[in-house]
């Protein structure tokens, strides 16, 4: 899964730029190591990018890490892309992942449309 999301990196980097006007939210899974744990054992939480940069992502930690003492919810930083294990852009038509990309091809068919509902959504 990991491979799969750091490969689709570049595409993802491409579809937010796409759907910018959408507002989409961009979430990332990034892995980092648990205190006093094998090398290896990592703790895999979810952070709100902020910007996705060629070689890391901007993000918010979204979530308590149980086993991270020196991480904190809301600590917002730059993150290397090898950390990255899954990502999900939110978009209007549902979520696109790295191994599905199905909403973009129905905000492309129909983007009017979903101008209007995004539209009618913020207000």
């Amino acid at each position: 899964m990991a491979a799969r999301a750091r490969g689709t990196y570049a595409h993802l980097r491409r579809l937010a730029a796409e759907l910018e006007e959408f507002k989409c939210r961009i979430l990332v899974k990034l892995g980092y190591p648990v205190d006093g744990a094998a090398e290896d054992e990592r703790e895999h939480m979810w952070f709100e990018a902020h910007a996705l940069l060629e070689d890391a992502v901007d993000a918010t930690l979204l979530s308590a890490p149980s086993g991270i003492a020196g991480m904190q919810p809301g600590q917002r930083s730059r993150h290397p892309l090898e950390r990255l294990t899954s990502w999900v852009l939110t978009t209007p038509a549902g979520p696109v992942l790295p191994h599905d990309t199905t909403p973009v091809r129905e905000l492309r068919a129909r983007p009017d449309e979903w101008r209007r509902r995004a539209a009618a959504a913020s207000e």
